[in-house]
């Protein structure tokens, strides 16, 4: 004999399904408590991606139409920013001289920027700056 009705008996597949969809939901909660937390909204962090995405665009663009002033521009914010492709890009520029005054110094700060958060050409850079 049971005490519940017939209708709420749950097939195992059911019981996991509601485990899972309680799971997710309390994700959720979690994310929201912790964006609340640290003062990010996810359509704030959502623009910030997409502003440097457009940056790194813009950059890319004005290097290949050979404006190189305004391509360090553009990269220089999305470096200050931590985007390690951009603070590659910034130590390949300072190295080679393009759209800014040739710096050793500079070129390996930017470098070493971006082989912090594990880009592979900024390590092979620094290995050559550095031998």
């Amino acid at each position: 004999m049971s005490f519940y009705p017939e209708e709420l008996k749950r097939t195992p597949i059911q019981i996991i399904l509601l485990k899972a969809s309680l799971a997710c939901f309390l994700v959720a909660i979690a994310a929201l408590i912790f964006e609340t937390w640290s003062g990010n909204s996810h359509k704030e962090v959502a623009t910030q991606s997409v502003d440097i995405s457009n940056l790194l665009s813009q950059a890319n663009q004005a290097y290949k139409d050979g404006d190189y002033s305004q391509s360090f521009s553009l990269l220089e914010v999305a470096a200050e920013k931590g985007n390690a492709k951009a603070q590659y890009s910034l130590g390949y520029m300072y190295e080679h001289g393009e759209g800014v005054k040739k710096s050793l110094s500079d070129a390996e700060h930017w470098y070493q920027e971006s082989a912090n958060q594990g880009h592979k050409k900024a390590k092979k850079a620094l290995d050559r700056l550095n031998r």
